[in-house]
């Protein structure tokens, strides 16, 4: 993997760029073909975010003495109160990081 890719979108981009390279180059003394496997390049991309993933968020936040770290869905009760997997926890104060998912436009053929 490149160094500069260690962000899951930048890692993308520069996998087309390649491709771009790869394809449409000026040497005329080279020929190329460039076999794409696109589940593979999600895949290595899906790895990405989950070790950027556990190494900026899961592993400090384990690290901070008063901070709990807890996963599942979650919901206020109180102004103190958070309740996550049907259990209930009490502080002054909540780091609560509802996550993204992607929104995929309805173009045809995307």
């Amino acid at each position: 993997m490149h160094k500069c890719c260690c962000i899951p979108t930048k890692h993308l981009l520069y996998v087309g760029e390649l491709i771009h390279k790869i394809k449409f180059h000026n040497f005329k003394g080279l020929k190329s073909r460039v076999s794409i496997d696109f589940k593979k390049i999600i895949e290595e991309k899906n790895k990405i975010v989950k070790e950027l993933r556990k190494e900026k968020y899961e592993n400090v936040l384990k690290s901070l003495e008063y901070v709990e770290f807890i996963k599942g869905n979650a919901k206020f009760i109180s102004k103190t109160e958070v309740e996550v997997n049907k259990e209930t926890f009490k502080a002054e104060k909540f780091i609560i990081a509802t996550g993204s998912s992607p929104f995929i436009p309805q173009i045809e053929g995307i």
